[in-house]
């Protein structure tokens, strides 16, 4: 509660040292708080064709204008996560692809080609940063018919000091 003062007829109310120190106080919480970094899990799955491609996308997503994804982890495996899968994967940064029979133009590779299936892959920070209007996209090549295949993996979701500051739509202002 404020001290209020006379000014030119009229009660105007001035904030106490002690209001002062409690407002700073909360204030300087808030900013310690790590409210700019998300945890986003990436996960899909597909199986293949009856009749497969010779190449075999799967999509974990991109994120949102304003923010940026730091990988952490990504992996890929069969329904059982201990069984060999026929096959090579490979992980890269781009334009989502469609299964064919010829190999597609990648845009940025992070993940060499021709490593086997199960596959985790964990990378330290600011290794792999995923942008707005790109997606992270696993590529597998040669893999058996009908087969299922279940990626996943976990990002940091932060703000591109870039983008100016949108608001954190998950946490409610102090």
């Amino acid at each position: 509660m404020g001290v209020t003062i006379d000014i030119g007829g009229r009660g105007v109310e001035v904030a106490t040292v002690d209001d002062l120190e409690r407002t700073f106080a909360r204030m300087a919480e808030w900013l310690r708080e790590d409210k700019d970094e998300l945890p986003v899990p990436l996960l899909n799955t597909r199986t293949t064709a009856a009749s497969p491609t010779t190449y075999f996308y799967i999509p974990l997503g991109g994120p949102k204008s304003g923010w940026l994804w730091d990988v952490m982890r990504i992996a890929a495996t069969g329904t059982d996560p201990t069984a060999t899968v026929a096959g090579n994967l490979w992980a890269f940064i781009g334009a989502v692809l469609q299964d064919s029979a010829t190999i597609g133009q990648y845009q940025e590779i992070f993940e060499v080609p021709s490593l086997t299936i199960p596959n985790q892959a964990f990378y330290g920070r600011q290794q792999v940063i995923v942008r707005p209007g790109q997606q992270l996209v696993l590529a597998f090549k040669s893999l058996p018919a009908s087969t299922q295949i279940i990626a996943t993996g976990l990002a940091v979701q932060y703000r591109d000091p870039a983008a100016g500051s949108p608001v954190n739509t998950y946490r409610q202002p102090k």
